[in-house]
C-alpha cells in the first residue's frame, strides 16, 4: 500500500525504496533513467535517486553500464563533481543509483536563459569542469559525455557559482592490468553536439575526447550555440568530423572574446587527437586560460 510521508512541507511516497529512501518527485530524465527527489530517513537529507528505466533493466548490457556509472562516480570525490552515496535495487530489481542533492539550474538552461555569457564567467564554470576530469582521467575514468546538460550549477554562501558534473553513465573505466574488455564493455555513445571526430569514428573515448566536449561546451557557453549543432544527427556529426571550426568571435562578435581565451578553444577542437592539450589540465594550464586576466 502506498502512503505518503512529509518531512518538512514536501511529500514523499512509502514504502522505503530498498529499505532506506522515501521517493518524491521525478526532477529530470535522461536516456538510462529518471531523477527523482528523495528522503533518506534515518539521516534525515535529501537526496537525488537515479531509477534505471524499467524497459532498459532486464538488458544486461545496459545494467552493466549503469553500474558502471556508480563505480565511476564513486571512485573519486570532487568539489566539482556530484557524489555518489549508494546504489541499490528496488524490489522489482530495477538498479538505482543515489546521489548528493543540490538546488540548481544545468549548464543547458543557463544557456538558454542568458547566453552569451560574460567570458570570466564562462571561464571560471570551465575551469571548474576541467578540474574535476583531470581528477577523474587521473583515476583512468573518461566521463564520455561531458554536456551543458551534464553540469549542474548552484550558487554558493558567498553568492558565487559552483559547477558540478554529474552523469557518468557513458564513462569508461581503464581496464585493471591484465584484464582485457570484452566487445560489450567497449560500446560508445555520447550526445552529437559535443562528440570528438574520432569517437563519431567508432574510437574509444580517451582524457583528449573529454577536452574535445569541454571545448565545445565553453564554445557554446560564449555563443550560445555548439560548434556544429543546428542540424540532424548525421549532419552533425559530419561537420564534427569534415568541417572548420568557426572562431566564436566570429560567431559572437559583440562578446570581445579576448584571443588566448579564442586561442585555447581551437585547440581544443582540433580534429586531430594529437593536435588538441594532452589533458584537461593543460587545457587550463599550459594554453594560459587561468593565468591571465580575461
Amino acid at each position: 500500500m502506498t502512503a505518503t510521508a512529509t518531512p518538512g512541507a514536501v511529500p514523499f511516497r512509502v514504502p522505503l525504496l530498498g529499505g532506506k529512501y522515501l521517493l518524491g518527485d521525478c526532477i529530470g530524465s535522461g536516456g538510462m533513467g529518471r531523477v527523482y527527489r528523495a528522503h533518506q530517513p534515518n539521516l534525515d537529507r535529501l537526496v537525488a535517486i537515479k531509477i534505471l528505466h524499467r524497459a532498459l533493466a532486464d538488458d544486461p548490457h545496459v545494467a552493466r553500464h549503469f553500474r558502471t556509472e556508480a563505480i565511476a562516480a564513486a571512485r573519486f570525490s570532487h568539489p566539482n563533481s556530484v557524489a555518489v552515496i549508494d546504489y541499490g535495487e528496488t524490489d522489482e530489481g530495477v538498479p538505482f543509483l543515489v546521489m548528493e542533492y543540490l538546488e540548481g539550474r544545468t549548464l543547458s538552461q543557463i544557456v538558454r536563459d542568458e547566453a552569451p555569457l560574460e567570458v570570466a564567467r564562462a571561464v571560471r564554470i570551465t575551469l571548474q569542469i576541467l578540474d574535476a576530469l583531470s581528477d577523474a582521467h587521473a583515476l583512468g575514468i573518461v566521463h564520455a559525455d561531458v554536456k551543458s546538460d551534464n553540469v549542474l550549477v548552484h550558487e554558493t554562501r558567498d553568492r558565487g557559482e559552483q559547477a558540478k558534473l554529474v552523469d557518468f553513465g557513458l564513462a569508461r573505466i581503464a581496464a585493471e592490468p591484465g584484464v582485457e574488455l570484452g566487445v560489450d564493455d567497449a560500446f560508445i555513445s555520447g550526445t552529437p553536439e559535443y562528440m570528438a571526430p574520432e569517437v563519431i569514428e567508432g574510437g574509444p573515448p580517451t582524457p583528449r575526447s573529454d577536452c574535445y566536449s569541454v571545448a565545445a561546451m565553453l564554445y557554446e557557453l560564449l555563443t550560445g550555440a555548439t560548434p556544429f549543432g543546428g542540424a540532424d544527427f548525421a549532419e552533425i556529426l559530419r561537420r564534427h568530423v569534415e568541417d572548420l571550426v568557426v572562431p566564436p568571435s566570429l560567431r559572437c562578435p559583440e562578446l570581445a572574446i579576448p584571443r588566448h581565451v579564442e586561442e585555447a578553444i581551437l585547440r581544443a577542437l582540433a580534429k586531430d587527437p594529437a593536435d588538441r592539450f594532452p589533458t584537461t589540465a593543460a587545457f587550463a594550464t599550459a594554453s594560459g586560460v587561468c593565468r591571465r586576466p580575461v
